[in-house]
């Protein structure tokens, strides 16, 4: 076992004495696992655009998880438990040219009437200092591909983690992102994004809203609790 906490007996523990695997530890673990894994590489050649993948196979979940969780891990809570997909997956797709164009941009910055004038009576050209920058078309580095994430206030967890939205494609080259949509709830599954993953110094994509049979639905099981 690679957890040290749990294998030198620093884990806390539950109320049945069972190291306690949080919620919110499961999931980011989770979501860092996937955004390290290594990125595929397709090109359209209809389009020339570039459409890139990660794909994961599920993680066993410890049996603390809840909605929305379980459906991201093996675990005896998921309802579809071995029926499921045993993987998770995401795409982005990127600009025309953005794996064949030069890596780099090089220009000369503009310099002052004086320094012109001086250089020409030397008999210099070019006088300008040359500077080189990242070609923002052709920079995608490994950062950019990460899980969106959804706002996980609907859940009423004021310490629950962002809702790692797997199965998701965010088009950088229309500037939109597209989920799946969430079964029982209203949920944004298109929108726009500008420049960047959303959740990662953007906005997250917004919570999901239940609708009236579901809200009745939790209403219902509250009652029976009481």
């Amino acid at each position: 076992m690679n957890d040290i906490l749990t294998r030198f007996g620093l884990r806390p523990a539950d109320q049945w004495g069972n190291p306690h695997f949080s919620s919110q530890e499961q999931i980011g673990n989770l979501t860092r696992g996937f955004n390290q894994m290594e990125p595929q590489f397709t090109t359209d050649p209809t389009t020339g655009k570039t459409v890139v993948t990660k794909s994961m196979p599920k993680h066993h979940g410890s049996p603390d998880l809840s909605d929305p969780y379980t459906s991201l891990f093996l675990s005896p809570n998921n309802p579809s438990w071995g029926m499921d997909d045993p993987y998770l997956r995401s795409s982005w797709v990127l600009p025309e040219g953005a794996m064949t164009g030069p890596k780099f941009l090089d220009r000369s910055a503009p310099t002052s009437d004086a320094a012109r004038q001086m250089g020409d009576l030397a008999g210099i050209s070019n006088i300008g200092e040359e500077t080189s920058t990242l070609n923002p078309q052709t920079h995608w580095p490994d950062s950019t591909f990460k899980v969106p994430q959804r706002d996980p206030s609907f859940w009423g967890d004021p310490y629950g983690p962002p809702e790692p939205v797997f199965n998701s494609v965010t088009d950088f080259s229309m500037g939109r992102y597209h989920v799946p949509p969430t079964p029982g709830a209203w949920s944004q599954s298109y929108g726009e994004i500008d420049g960047g993953v959303p959740g990662y110094g953007n906005d997250m994509i917004p919570s999901i809203q239940p609708t009236d049979f579901d809200r009745m639905y939790r209403q219902s099981l509250l009652r029976r609790m009481v």
